[in-house]
């Protein structure tokens, strides 16, 4: 689930962990997994800047 971009407090919930950091024990991401997210990320700032830079008046 945590690869399908849950949230680390719904995983929590949905564990029924009252505490989040308990749920962590439980989460592993690959670097795979975190590359991708990070590619995203950067991607959508890059788009966001290039957009306010460029953008027609």
């Amino acid at each position: 689930m945590a690869r399908a971009g849950w949230k680390l407090h719904e995983l929590a919930a949905y564990a029924g962990h009252r505490d989040p950091k308990t749920t962590l024990i439980y989460v592993y991401l690959s670097g795979t997994d975190l590359t991708a997210k990070m590619a995203h990320s950067v991607g959508t700032l890059d788009a966001r800047l290039f957009g306010q830079l460029f953008k027609s008046e």
